[in-house]
């Protein structure tokens, strides 16, 4: 959570909250239920042409159409805000959830395409008055304006280096100045990008090869020094090659300039034989003055912490397997070793549901995807609780020692370390109305974002029947997104198609692989034990 270096401009705390809203949002460890949605209406409806589309040339398609209908459903229902302000956009909207021929969905979806201008302008209004009634209380509709910005973010493959690092965050600047900055950051304009990648192997094939491609071929002393240093320490004579592409993003314009040399490499092989070509996983670009090393194996948006007891966790996996431990389980476990070792998008995203197919291999289902969601989803929306008040602990105690103060209230037990108790955390937010232990938490929480969040997780747990209907919808998005990234594993396998937003859902795949995998150790070990 961002947190000014100057505690008086907390003074100026709607700012504040944007910003620190804003680095919530493409923090790469914030939990899957504080990030961005990766899809809205007009994205939903591009999703269900190119369904349709692909129903038109694969009959068996067709039922993948029913579950995006019930997304684009809720997320109209959701959005209705938006399309109250551009009827004629909503009720062609309605209208597509009722065609029943891909004919019918393809023409319809592309007349609502055609007007996704109007769609932003909607949205930009009415995030501009909730960002302007900030002063009245109402952090609800700004946090959500927030958001959906960050959804257009992160569909035009935006992330921390393009939306962050550029960022201002200047909390003296007012809640307007911040959002039409952000809005700039955000937006899906291409610009030229100079990327510089090496490719290791025999380099008289590719000096050539990239040559008849258009793209130059560098010498050692044109490196930058961080990225020479990089790149150090390889036996192979390496080729260095410069490629120019124009992308909305630094990660876009990596992955464009990756494929023009894997194809590259891939004729050299084909033709030559030689011995092996590759890339290098480290990128160096250049844009408009900017300049980074890009880690092409770093993940975009969701990194996992390593367990606390990584060591012990990692000697009592290990005795496990000395015992009855079912097959699938370390299967798996392989199958994520192979994944974790590609840097190539595409090798792990099969890999990785690879794996989670042979762990729901003894799950009943009709289909595999079936199998897996009975597997995945019960696991993780269990989880849900436990993964919120973990992060709202992590907040707390994060700015207790920003601020230097440990008073975080009744409801928490003193600890000479300063460390809060999960078990605390989840009674004080889950207390009553007017509850000593949560107004002194809400008390002690004297920075916006915290404050509001710890708000909004209270009305979330001390109310069980709100709490329950947000489960279930976590459920039913979480059964849709299952279905997205299997739809993009189908693509990418039969049709050798690579959909735009792999990687968020490749962040997500790992995600529910990892949760998944630790859970089923654990149990096994659990029970060895009885």
């Amino acid at each position: 959570m961002w947190a000014s270096e100057k505690p008086s401009e907390f003074d100026n705390a709607d700012s504040v909250l944007l910003i620190s809203c804003w680095h919530e949002l493409f923090d790469g460890y914030t939990p899957d239920s504080f990030q961005p949605r990766l899809h809205n209406v007009a994205s939903l409806v591009e999703e269900l042409v190119q369904i349709a589309q692909w129903w038109q040339r694969e009959p068996k398609a067709s039922v993948n159409v029913k579950p995006l209908k019930a997304e684009l459903a809720a997320s109209i229902k959701s959005e209705r805000d938006i399309l109250l302000r551009i009827p004629t956009y909503h009720s062609r909207c309605l209208a597509l959830l009722e065609a029943k021929s891909p004919a019918a969905i393809i023409a319809g979806g592309r007349i609502i395409i055609g007007q996704r201008k109007s769609y932003w302008r909607a949205f930009r209004r009415i995030a501009l008055e909730a960002i302007a009634n900030l002063q009245s209380n109402k952090k609800q509709d700004a946090v959500t304006s927030m958001r959906r910005l960050a959804t257009f973010a992160f569909q035009h493959g935006k992330e921390d280096d393009d939306v962050w690092e550029p960022f201002s965050k200047d909390p003296t600047k007012s809640p307007i100045e911040l959002f039409r900055e952000m809005s700039c950051l955000a937006n899906g304009l291409a610009k030229d990008f100079q990327c510089t990648l090496t490719v290791l192997g025999d380099k008289r094939i590719m000096n050539s090869t990239v040559r008849a491609m258009g793209h130059q071929v560098l010498s050692p002393r044109a490196l930058s020094d961080e990225y020479a240093s990089s790149i150090d320490g390889t036996n192979e004579k390496p080729t260095h090659v410069c490629v120019e592409v124009k992308a909305a993003s630094i990660r876009a314009a990596v992955a464009k300039a990756r494929d023009e040399l894997e194809l590259a490499i891939g004729f050299a092989s084909l033709y030559r034989n030689p011995a092996e070509l590759r890339l290098h996983t480290t990128a160096h670009v250049v844009a408009d003055g900017y300049k980074r090393t890009f880690l092409q194996s770093e993940q975009a948006f969701r990194r996992l912490h390593p367990r606390a007891r990584a060591k012990s966790d990692i000697k009592e996996a290990i005795k496990m397997t000395a015992g009855k431990v079912d097959h699938r389980i370390l299967a798996a476990v392989r199958q994520l070793a192979l994944a974790s070792a590609s840097t190539d998008n595409r090798t792990r995203f099969i890999n990785l549901w690879s794996s989670l197919e042979t762990l729901a291999g003894a799950h009943e289902g009709e289909n595999a995807m079936e199998r897996v969601r009975e597997l995945v989803v019960p696991l993780v929306i269990s989880r849900h609780v436990h993964r919120t008040t973990r992060y709202m602990t992590i907040l707390t105690q994060r700015f207790g020692e920003h601020i230097g103060s440990h008073d975080y209230g009744s409801g928490f037990r003193p600890s000479k370390s300063g460390r809060l108790r999960l078990d605390d955390m989840l009674v004080t937010l889950s207390s009553k109305c007017k509850d000593p232990k949560i107004e002194e938490l809400l008390q002690f929480a004297d920075h916006p974002l915290l404050r509001y969040r710890l708000f909004d997780v209270w009305k979330l747990f001390h109310d069980p029947k709100y709490l329950r209907e947000r489960l279930m919808q976590s459920r039913e998005r979480l059964g849709w997104q299952l279905a997205r990234i299997y739809r993009a594993r189908n693509l990418l396998v039969h049709e050798g198609r690579e959909v735009s937003h792999i990687v968020p859902l490749l962040d997500n795949l790992q995600n529910y692989l990892s949760m998944l995998v630790q859970r089923l150790i654990h149990e096994t070990k659990r029970k060895s034990h009885d």
